[in-house]
């Protein structure tokens, strides 16, 4: 393929990554692990930053198969970033779930992407020694080869 490097990223629900993202990484386990691959999870919903055993969210919050994946691949980093909910893209049964006083407090509505954070880090990868001479578009920019995708806005994701 054409590309120097790779970002793969999904939604986490309920502790794991999307099934289409899981599969997408599987199914190209190989191409993926010949170049420089970084994966991140967007989950976390909400404003605090540590759940009632003072655990950073962002850790307890880490899909269940990320370090078969970070493996597979050899992927150099996974970061988990705090997500967005709009319940407008919720199921049926999703919704009728945030009627209850607890979900809601556990599915709160919003945006709760840390934008200053996400663009540390994507530049991060740009700046990358693993990519040093490679060419890369406006910005460090690159195009996407296939998207996973969740039936979301691509603007939803970080």
């Amino acid at each position: 393929g054409g590309y120097d490097a790779v970002v793969v990223g999904s939604a986490a629900y309920e502790g794991h990554w999307l099934k289409e993202a899981r599969q997408f990484v599987q199914r190209h386990r190989d191409e993926l692990a010949a170049r420089p691959v970084w994966l991140f999870s967007s989950g976390p919903l909400g404003t605090k930053t540590t759940d009632g055993q003072g655990r950073d969210l962002r850790e307890v919050a880490q899909p269940k198969e990320i370090p078969e994946l970070k493996e597979a691949i050899a992927a150099r980093d996974h970061r988990v970033f705090f997500g967005a909910l709009k319940p407008d893209r919720l199921s049926f049964a999703e919704r009728a779930l945030r009627k209850l006083p607890a979900a809601r407090a556990m599915l709160p509505e919003g945006d709760f992407r840390d934008w200053t954070e996400i663009e540390a880090w994507a530049n991060g990868i740009a700046h990358d020694p693993a990519l040093s001479g490679q060419p890369t578009g406006p910005a460090g920019e690159t195009q996407a080869h296939e998207s996973p995708g969740d039936g979301q806005d691509p603007s939803a994701a970080p």
